[in-house]
């Protein structure tokens, strides 16, 4: 999640250079980014969620099912990809 996220930040840098060279992506990069923030932040959660119950496991009651139903009202924020 760490790489991601610093992925994302390193290629809007970088895209947001070409922006300002190309004025005819400029229209594009909200559309195609405007939520990646938020994607970051969930896969963070998500993660620690999941690193927080492997740390913690027990086979006979650790469910992961609860973390991902925690997570389910901001897997919408999937779809414009």
């Amino acid at each position: 999640v760490e790489g991601f996220g610093l992925s994302v930040c390193l290629f809007l840098l970088c895209f947001d250079e070409e922006c300002a060279k190309e004025s005819k992506w400029k229209d594009h990069v909200p559309k195609l980014f405007s939520n990646i923030h938020l994607i970051v932040a969930i896969n963070e959660e998500l993660l620690g969620g999941l690193a927080e119950l492997i740390g913690s496991w027990d086979t006979s009651k650790s469910l992961v099912g609860p973390i991902f139903q925690k997570m389910a009202p901001f897997m919408r924020l999937y779809n414009t990809y």
